[in-house]
Parts: structure tokens; C-alpha cells; sequence
């Protein structure tokens, strides 16, 4: 059970209804539909987030161990690393 204000309760109603063409349950599955939604979003932010994170990381320990060229792009194979 959720509580929420009656305006809020009424305008949540409306959409709705006006998607769903006052469907009966509407409420319900618009409810599940945003929340869903949100969720997806949340998810999609944070591994992007993550991959960011873990890219610099690899970055970082590219540049220790030397095998960054001089435009700070990472070798693409050991031949290319001892070439220079």
C-alpha cells in the first residue's frame, strides 16, 4: 500500500485512465509500468557508471605498466608496444 496526497492520488488516477481508456486495474499497471520503467533507468545509469569506472581503472594501469602511446590511447598489440 502506498499513501500518497489526494492531488497526487488524482492526478496519477488520471493518466491512467486516459492511457489506458479507463480500463479497470489501470491504476495498477500504470503504477507498475512507471515504476518499471524508473527501475530499467536506474540500472542502465549505474552500469554505465560502473563500465566508466572500471575503463578508467584499466586506463590507470595501462599508463603504469607503460604501454600507452603518446596520445594517451592504450597498444593494440604487443608488437605495437615494442616497436617504439
Amino acid at each position: 500500500m502506498i499513501s500518497v496526497d489526494e492531488e497526487k492520488e488524482n492526478t496519477i488516477r488520471h493518466y491512467a485512465q486516459e492511457i489506458s481508456g479507463g480500463k479497470k486495474g489501470s491504476l495498477s499497471e500504470f503504477i507498475w509500468i512507471t515504476v518499471s520503467h524508473y527501475i530499467e533507468e536506474f540500472k542502465q545509469k549505474h552500469e554505465k557508471e560502473a563500465s566508466f569506472k572500471r575503463m578508467i581503472e584499466r586506463m590507470k594501469h595501462a599508463k603504469k605498466l607503460g604501454i600507452l602511446n603518446r596520445e594517451g590511447k592504450a597498444y593494440s598489440s604487443r608488437d605495437e608496444l615494442y616497436e617504439r
